[in-house]
């Protein structure tokens, strides 16, 4: 199979004013395939900013095609080329934010949205049988983001997220409900110290390649580590770091079958001219 896609597009920013600051944006993108036919993108929003913060109001219009998979596993099950009647999936995606100043060492951002899916493509498990790619039909997601970075220290940064997913209907893949994330970053003369956390809520997951239905996965909780040490001292322009993934040992998978690492630890050095 050979699949082309054109895709021209085309985007304008402005900003006016002075101590309040207005830019309004928007572009298109026109992507036509060989075997799908047009489809249209586009973006659109207002930025808001001031002594008081910044506020934004995002639109977009995005789409998926259906790719080379498709075609390869439709003919595979014995369908043909009954995925050339496939539509892309579209998503209208709306967004408004917030991020209000909270001095020069520390930064909020809190952003609400709404996504509505329309012919979402999905593999289909029997029955019937055989297997087969479809537009199953729509779906909307909404929720939140927060944000929060503070440096109370030249030589300490923090940092600390949260995300809010709901769907309708609730049996919609890769959407946890709940995610948390956090981080600090430390500079202690020439060593440089990061850690990072992530907790991902339970979720159901879709099988792109074989025929089974969507199934769950655990919450998993992660943590990261690394430490960089430049070392001119000894040689200009060494750095050399030991970096830990996965440092609690958690056992965790992305899908069901295919179990990710325990704890891994790599090093390494550069030099720099």
């Amino acid at each position: 199979h050979r699949f082309r896609n054109v895709a021209p597009y085309a985007a304008l920013a402005r900003t006016f004013g002075g101590a309040l600051k207005v830019t309004p944006s928007a572009g298109v993108r026109w992507n036509r395939s060989s075997e799908f036919g047009g489809v249209w993108g586009a973006q659109a929003g207002v930025t808001v900013a001031s002594r008081l913060g910044e506020a934004h109001v995002r639109w977009a219009r995005a789409f998926s095609l259906p790719g080379i998979w498709a075609a390869v596993f439709t003919a595979g099950y014995g369908r043909g080329e009954e995925w050339r009647r496939l539509e892309p999936e579209l998503v209208d995606h709306l967004e408004v934010g917030f991020a209000p100043r909270r001095g020069a060492r520390a930064a909020l951002d809190v952003t609400l949205f709404h996504d509505d899916v329309k012919d979402a493509l999905r593999f289909v498990p029997p029955p019937p049988a055989p297997p087969r790619w479809a537009n199953t039909g729509a779906y909307t997601a909404r929720g939140g983001e927060l944000t929060f970075t503070l440096e109370p220290v030249e030589a300490l940064g923090l940092y600390a997220g949260a995300a809010y997913t709901e769907t309708t209907p609730a049996a919609v893949p890769y959407a946890p409900r709940w995610t948390f994330s956090g981080g600090a970053v430390a500079t202690v003369s020439v060593l440089r110290l990061a850690l990072d956390a992530q907790w991902v809520d339970e979720r159901l997951v879709g099988n792109t390649r074989f025929p089974a239905p969507p199934a769950r996965v655990d919450a998993f909780f992660l943590l990261n580590g690394k430490v960089t040490a430049r070392l001119d001292a000894l040689v200009p322009g060494l750095v050399v770091f030991v970096a830990g993934e996965n440092l609690t040992g958690s056992d965790y998978a992305y899908r069901p079958g295919y179990p990710m690492p325990g704890t891994t630890v790599s090093a390494g050095a550069s030099l720099g001219f």
